[in-house]
C-alpha cells in the first residue's frame, strides 16, 4: 500500500506495522536479570528495550545457541525511543551477525578476518560480549564471540546517523536461541564537540552519515585528521546515487582517496591543487596530524571536494577532488570514510542550497513564552519518493537533534496577512515549537525520510535567534 501525502489536509501518522509477541520491559540501568529470546524465524521474538540518553558505554553478555546459517544469530537494533508498533518508531540500524544490515544509518563492518566456513558452527554454542559506545552521532559496536569449540572471533560495527538524544537498543532473533545474561552500564565517554568520529582498521569499514541533496548545494566541514602509515591511509570521498550502500541499485560515481587515486569512477574524477608541490612522503607526514577544512559543492553535473590541509608540522596545501559526470541524477549522496586512520568530523552550519528558503514566525503566548513556527519551501517534484518530511531541530549548534516527521505539506501559507503560494514542484513544510523563551536560539534543518527509510536534507541548517526575531 503506497503512502500518500496530504496537501493542507489531515496528517497521517507514520508507523511500522510489526507483530510483537509480548510487551517488553524498558530497562534503564544495569541488570543481571536474564532474558531468553528464541524463534523459528525472523522478527518473531525480542529482548527487552534498553533505553539510553546522550553518550553511553554499555556491555551485554549473551549465551548464544545459533542456527545453521551465518545470520541465524542475534541481530542488534538501534531505534528511536518508541515501541516497535508505536508512532514515532524508526530504526537507525538493524545489524545481523553476518556483516549485513539496514536502517537509516550509515553502517560499516569489520569481521577481522574470521573464517566464514567455521563461523556458523562456532556460533552454535558461543558466549558473546557486546560492548556498545556512543559519542555524539557515532555508535561503535565491538563483539567478542568465544565458541565452545575453542575458536574466538571479533566483530566491529560502526553506526553513524543523526541520532535523537534518547535511544533504545534491543536484540532480535532469527531461527536461534540466546540468553542475555547481564547488562552493564559503564562510565559514559567524555563529551566532544565533534559531530562524529571515524576510526578504521582497514579499507571500507567506517563511514560518515549519508549527505543527500537535490540540485546544487554547498556543505562545509572541519576535520581533525590522524593519518596512517601511507598516503592513502587518510580521508576518502564518495559520490553515489540516493541509495544506501547495501541497497538495490546502489551506484558509485566516484570513490577518491587522498593520494589522487580513484577506487571507483576514475574516468569521471580529476585532482588539482598545491599538493603537487610535495612528495607523497611529505603529504603522509602532513596528514599524520592535520586540520582539514573541507567544502563540498555541486554545480550541475560537477561535485567538488575542496580540501585546505594544514599540518601540525607547519606545512599546508590544497587538494581538490573534482567529479564530473553527465549521468549524475538530480538527487545524490556523498559520504566520507577513512582507511587505517582516524578523523574527528565537525559539521558546521554553513551548508547552503539554492533550492530551499526557510522562514521563522512567532506568536507571544505570555511573558517570555512564545510559539515559534519554522517554515521551509522545499522541492518535492515527486512526492511518492518520501515517507515523511519535517525538521531536525536542536537547541545547541551541531547537536544530535530531534527529528520531527509528518506527512502534511502545504501549497500555501498565510504570512503578514497575505497568502503565499509555493512555486511549482515545491511545498511548504512547517514545524511549531512551543514554550520558547526570548533569549533562545534554535537550529533547524529541513529533512526527509524516503521510502527506503533513508534520511536526507532539503537544505541548510538555519539559526532562529529569538533576540533578533523580536526586534
Amino acid at each position: 500500500m503506497k503512502k500518500k501525502f496530504f496537501v493542507v489536509a489531515a496528517s497521517l501518522a507514520l508507523t511500522m506495522a510489526v507483530t510483537c509477541p509480548a510487551m517488553a520491559d524498558v530497562v534503564t540501568g544495569s541488570t543481571d536479570a536474564e532474558k531468553t529470546v528464541t524463534t523459528d524465524g525472523w522478527w518473531k521474538d525480542f529482548s527487552d528495550y534498553y533505553k539510553l540518553s546522550g553518550n553511553f558505554d554499555v556491555t551485554f553478555t549473551i549465551d548464544n545457541k545459533g542456527g545453521t546459517k551465518n545470520w541465524n544469530n542475534p541481530a542488534f537494533v538501534v531505534t528511536t525511543d518508541a515501541d516497535r508498533n508505536a508512532a514515532g518508531y524508526s530504526e537507525y540500524a538493524v545489524v545481523r551477525m553476518d556483516a549485513y544490515g539496514w536502517g537509516t544509518a550509515s553502517l560499516g563492518y569489520n569481521t577481522n578476518g574470521w573464517n566464514w566456513d567455521t563461523f556458523a558452527a562456532t556460533m552454535q554454542d558461543a558466549e558473546i560480549t557486546y560492548n556498545v559506545k556512543r559519542v555524539n552521532n557515532s555508535i561503535d559496536v565491538h563483539a567478542v564471540m568465544v565458541g565452545a569449540n575453542g575458536i574466538t572471533q571479533t566483530y566491529d560495527v560502526n553506526i553513524n546517523d543523526y541520532f535523537n538524544d534518547d535511544l533504545r537498543l534491543f536484540f532480535a532473533a532469527d531461527t536461534c536461541t540466546f540468553t542475555i545474561k547481564n547488562y552493564t552500564v559503564n562510565v559514559a565517554p567524555a563529551e566532544t564537540d565533534a559531530s562524529y568520529v571515524l576510526k578504521s582498521a582497514g579499507w571500507w569499514q567506517e563511514f560518515s552519515p549519508y549527505y543527500s541533496y537535490t540540485g546544487d548545494f554547498t556543505r562545509s566541514f572541519h576535520i581533525k585528521n590522524s593519518g596512517g602509515a601511507a598516503q592513502w591511509n587518510n580521508p576518502i570521498f564518495a559520490v553515489t546515487n540516493d541509495v544506501a550502500r547495501a541497497g538495490t541499485g546502489y551506484t558509485e560515481y566516484s570513490v577518491a582517496r587522498c593520494d589522487a587515486y580513484s577506487v571507483a569512477g576514475g574516468d569521471n574524477t580529476t585532482y588539482n591543487g598545491t599538493y603537487t608541490n610535495y612528495s607523497w612522503e611529505d603529504i603522509t607526514a602532513i596528514l599524520a596530524d592535520a586540520d582539514i577544512d573541507l567544502t563540498v559543492t555541486r554545480s550541475g553535473n560537477t561535485v567538488t571536494f575542496a580540501n585546505e590541509v594544514n599540518g601540525a608540522n607547519g606545512k599546508s596545501y590544497t587538494y581538490n577532488v573534482v567529479v564530473t559526470n553527465d549521468s549524475l541524477p538530480e538527487t545524490i549522496r556523498f559520504f566520507l570514510s577513512t582507511d587505517t586512520a582516524s578523523m574527528s568530523v565537525y559539521e558546521d552550519s554553513k551548508d547552503v542550497t539554492s533550492d530551499t528558503k526557510t522562514y521563522a514566525q512567532y506568536k507571544k503566548v505570555s511573558d517570555n513564552n512564545y510559539t515559534v513556527r519554522i517554515i521551509s519551501e522545499v522541492a518535492m517534484a515527486d512526492v511518492t519518493k518520501y515517507a515523511g518530511v519535517g525538521f531536525r531541530c536542536t537547541k545547541t549548534l551541531a547537536g544530535a537533534g530531534e527529528n520531527y516527521y509528518g506527512m502534511k505539506v502545504y501549497k500555501s501559507i498565510k504570512a503578514n496577512g497575505k497568502t503565499v503560494t509555493a512555486a511549482d514542484g515545491k511545498y511548504f513544510v512547517i514545524l511549531e515549537i512551543n514554550n520558547v523563551v526570548n533569549t533562545a536560539k534554535l537550529y533547524a534543518e529541513p529533512v526527509y525520510q524516503d521510502v527506503t527509510m533513508a534520511l536526507g536534507s532539503f537544505g541548510k541548517e538555519v539559526t532562529v535567534d529569538m533576540a533578533s526575531l523580536l526586534k
